[in-house]
């Protein structure tokens, strides 16, 4: 069994071909973005590396999300 570790997850936001999202990273390295879909209840995750979107409904504070 894998031992586990403490690792912290920096979120900024920045603009992205006009678009203001969110991007997720692991020390230096980015490890994937959110982008809000215009209907306000939709959101698309972006591994990175990833051109393929994972599409989430937005379930309001508190929620949370997955990217494995």
């Amino acid at each position: 069994m894998p031992k586990e570790q403490k690792i912290t997850v920096n979120q900024e936001d920045v603009t992205r071909n006009g678009h203001t999202v969110s991007v997720l990273t692991l020390g230096k390295n980015e490890i994937g973005y959110v982008a809000p879909e215009e209907d306000g209840k939709h959101f698309n995750a972006f591994l990175a590396g990833d051109a393929k979107p994972h599409r989430q409904k937005n379930h309001g504070c508190g929620g949370g999300l997955s990217l494995v």
